[in-house]
């Protein structure tokens, strides 16, 4: 038996969307509206967030201010803006998890996919 999450599929699809849309620097107001998403997050990554995607700092200067090293924070940053990306999709985009065999699980897979590259093919119109 397979486990799908139909979210995986919009995460595969989010790296795409990443490259077109400038998320490098946001507000302090959409910062605010960041933080529900991020809810399960250490306070500290919370900081580390705020620092660089509001204030502006390099992902080296961030790292030796909190102790981390340069690959923690941009994960931390990556984890962000996939968030801030899921929480911006539409109301009809639902996640569901399924147990299914795997050749169900693959051929639900694909369609969800197909159906993500599609939406993301009309986002660039």
């Amino acid at each position: 038996m397979a486990k799908i999450r139909t979210i995986d599929g919009v995460t595969f699809a989010l790296n795409h969307i990443l490259k077109k849309i400038n998320l490098s620097k946001i507000s302090e107001d959409d910062f605010q509206k960041l933080i529900p998403c991020l809810g399960r997050l250490k306070k500290s990554n919370l900081k580390i967030i705020e620092d660089s995607l509001v204030g502006h700092l390099s992902f080296s200067k961030v790292a030796s201010k909190y102790g981390k090293s340069k690959s923690a924070v941009s994960a931390i940053i990556k984890l962000a803006r996939k968030k801030h990306l899921i929480n911006q999709l539409s109301e009809d985009w639902v996640c569901v998890t399924v147990l299914l065999p795997n050749d169900q699980a693959n051929h639900v897979l694909k369609i969800s996919t197909d159906s993500i590259v599609q939406q993301l093919n009309n986002l660039d119109k």
